[in-house]
């Protein structure tokens, strides 16, 4: 799986996918802030592994999910 980019480029790509922040996108998918923050600062950029827990594996799909239905992949 490609790696989203570092928590700067998803903030970025998801400003363009029209969400003002990481907060915003959170809150509308269900997520509290603080867990979506912390999911992309710590697996957004990887390729070794996968999410180990549930909410983490769910909070990156969502995310997936949001860039590529604005092609920001």
């Amino acid at each position: 799986m490609k790696p989203l980019g570092n928590m700067t480029e998803v903030r970025a790509k998801l400003r363009l996918a029209g969400y003002p922040s990481v907060a915003e996108w959170a809150t509308r998918h269900g997520i509290k802030p603080v867990t979506a923050r912390r999911v992309i600062y710590d697996w957004a950029d990887r390729t070794d592994r996968k999410p180990h827990g549930g909410i983490a594996r769910e909070v990156m799909r969502l995310l997936r999910e949001t860039l590529e239905a604005h092609n920001l992949h």
